[in-house]
């Protein structure tokens, strides 16, 4: 059984490129809930997450454009979890919010929490946090409205370092479901796409690392070895990452290995 690293094959160079420079200023841990265009955060102070832009189509129209996002939550309790909330919000928004400027970038839906949340970018935040201020959800659903400046979004932005770690420590979590810790070192590929592959190839074999061409169309090495990938093995492993990423201009491209029982 393989495992994929952080599920980031096609995503850690965007978020790369993205993110770079870009210190949070109250992040405390992260949380992957497993959607591809958005990371939570928690500020330590409060158990509410607030919500990280990594989806590009989203990052594109609010760190260009630097405007506004308008958040709407919907929080379910038990007894309301089969509600048609696509039938009830989704098909209706564009109807809400025809004529505005302003476009739906993320949903998001975590079961576990009973949470759906929908980011909505606008250069008239007030008038559309109005309308979205209108939907009645039935009883024991609460729905609530917040606008997110685009400079509180800049500030919950992870660094490369920090949005690494957590992809890696959600699968880390899942191959714990299977018993297998991460302590037990086992040959990992690490997966690594475009820019100076021949300097890359002969930086990591200096560093103990196989190298081979990667499959497919797009150049590309994969480098191999033996390891474990408990956090602090693979902390040390991304900053390592993070400077070739820089220096050779080639993007990382996430991890594979092999479930490793005790």
């Amino acid at each position: 059984m393989k495992a994929l690293g952080g599920m980031m094959r096609g995503i850690a160079s965007l978020a790369f490129a993205l993110l770079a420079g870009i210190q949070p200023a109250a992040a405390r841990s992260f949380e992957d809930f497993g959607d591809d265009v958005m990371l939570y955060v928690r500020d330590g102070q409060s158990d509410r997450p607030s919500i990280v832009l990594y989806d590009p189509k989203a990052a594109e129209a609010n760190v260009k454009a630097k405007r506004p996002v308008v958040e709407l939550t919907l929080d379910f309790a038990s007894a309301t979890e089969r509600w048609d909330y696509r039938a009830a919000v989704d098909d209706r928004l564009g109807e809400l919010l025809k004529g505005m400027s302003a476009r739906l970038v993320v949903t998001h839906t975590e079961p576990k929490q009973g949470r759906r949340s929908y980011l909505i970018v606008t250069a008239e935040p007030a008038r559309v946090a109005a309308v979205l201020d209108r939907i009645t959800p039935p009883t024991g659903i609460a729905a609530a409205t917040r606008t997110l400046p685009a400079s509180e979004l800049e500030t919950w932005r992870p660094t490369p370092l920090e949005f690494q770690d957590a992809q890696d420590e959600q699968v880390r979590s899942a191959l714990a479901e299977q018993g297998d810790d991460g302590t037990t070192p086992r040959m990992v590929d690490f997966f690594f796409y475009g820019g100076d592959l021949a300097a890359l190839r002969a930086a990591a074999i200096q560093m103990d690392f196989e190298t081979r061409k990667a499959e497919g169309n797009r150049p590309g090495i994969v480098l191999s070895r033996r390891s474990s990938v408990d956090s602090k093995t693979l902390n040390t492993l991304n900053i390592q990452f993070l400077d070739w990423s820089s220096r050779f201009r080639v993007e990382y491209d996430g991890w594979e290995t092999e479930l490793a029982r005790k």
